[in-house]
């Protein structure tokens, strides 16, 4: 079973120093590069060796462009360590989908050395995975090794037309009919409100509930209570969909994740998340 805790790790882990009372982490990085080296002689191995002190093996190449930091991969892996010891791996005919920077350092750069359908080997050096940290199966200062196949990378051209495809898809499933923005942006007026609307600079009421598209609930207003926002400090979604209502509008915004967190992760708001927000323009 994959353990996600490998492929979500917070960056601490492996920005931690690889070190105890009495190596330094130069001395700990030219232990793990030996023991690298030993196990590439051993298992009659050949790799490249980055300024890093990470070693990577490119069997297959592939096409087309290689990942970069903000993009998301899929990939079938296999993390093991130099004694052979499995602890991590993709399911079988199920492959994982990750970004990138949300990764431990190891796979932060090594990734980067294949394009789509390329295939390999990384040999980690322990700072540039989970350092002085134990892991489950990984102890502490272990160097990792991981078999990775890259088998797509997701641009944001072809992401956008993918959460479009999502988006139209929740629509005709909820029965709900929305409009949409040049920006990608998809809007439902229920009620339009008068008064006018709130400038790009304006501070607003409001009372919202969000929602990934799964229904999952990851903010809303207790009650009938409200909260107030300058419309230039929130995510790009509402920026631009809060000033579509009037004083008194309610509505829904289904926001693209270039609108909202991108690659990042807030919370219980995984990467490259579609927001969903039900609105009620209070005031401003």
């Amino acid at each position: 079973m994959i353990q996600r805790i490998f492929l979500f790790a917070l960056s601490v882990f492996a920005l931690s120093a690889c070190l105890d009372d009495t190596i330094s982490s130069s001395e700990q990085l030219e232990m793990d590069v030996q023991e690298i080296k030993n196990y590439l002689s051993a298992n009659n191995l050949t790799a490249q060796e980055s300024e890093t002190g990470l070693h990577y093996i490119v069997e297959k190449e592939g096409t087309g462009e290689a990942p970069t930091l903000d993009l998301e991969v899929s990939v079938n892996y296999k993390g093991y360590l130099l004694d052979g010891t499995v602890f991590d791996e993709s399911p079988e005919n199920e492959p994982v989908t990750f970004t990138l920077q949300n990764t431990i350092l190891g796979w932060q750069e090594g990734i980067q050395y294949f394009k789509k359908g390329g295939s390999g080997k990384l040999f980690i050096p322990s700072y540039m995975g989970y350092g002085a940290s134990s892991i489950g199966l990984i102890p502490a200062n272990a160097v990792l090794a991981f078999d990775i196949e890259l088998l797509d990378v997701l641009t944001e051209e072809r992401r956008s037309a993918l959460e479009s495809e999502k988006i139209n898809a929740y629509l005709a499933e909820n029965n709900l009919t929305a409009d949409s923005t040049e920006t990608g942006l998809y809007y439902i007026i229920e009620e339009e409100g008068e008064g006018g609307n709130p400038d790009a600079n304006a501070t607003v009421e409001v009372r919202y509930r969000g929602t990934l598209l799964d229904g999952t609930v990851f903010d809303q207003t207790a009650n009938d209570a409200t909260r107030q926002f300058r419309l230039n400090e929130v995510i790009l979604g509402w920026q631009e969909g809060i000033p579509l209502f009037q004083k008194g509008g309610k509505g829904t915004l289904i926001i693209p994740s270039r609108l909202a967190y991108g690659a990042e992760i807030r919370g219980n708001i995984p990467a490259y998340s579609i927001l969903v927000f039900e609105v009620e323009l209070v005031d401003f």
